[in-house]
């Protein structure tokens, strides 16, 4: 029987990046659902938000999708950041 080595912080780390990654999925989930209430969403957007995988801007954007009234106002404020 072959035994190989795993090392732990290995594992940890992979849990890590796994656990982030679903947080950012569900935070550009939460923000397209948000804004697909107050309006439509061009493709274009949909990828832009889609694509990004920086946590704390899509945590802020999610934050302006709950507060703003329409779709191109959260498009403006985005943009101008």
């Amino acid at each position: 029987m072959i035994k190989t080595f795993i090392d732990p912080a290995l594992i940890e780390k992979g849990r890590i990046e796994g656990e982030i990654k679903g947080r950012i999925e569900l935070l550009i989930e939460m923000i397209l659902e948000s804004l697909e209430e107050k309006g439509n969403l061009q493709p274009e957007l949909v990828e832009k938000i889609s694509a990004e995988r920086e946590f704390i801007k899509l945590k802020n954007w999610n934050k302006l999708a709950s507060r703003i009234k329409s779709v191109d106002e959260f498009e403006r404020r985005i943009n101008q950041n």
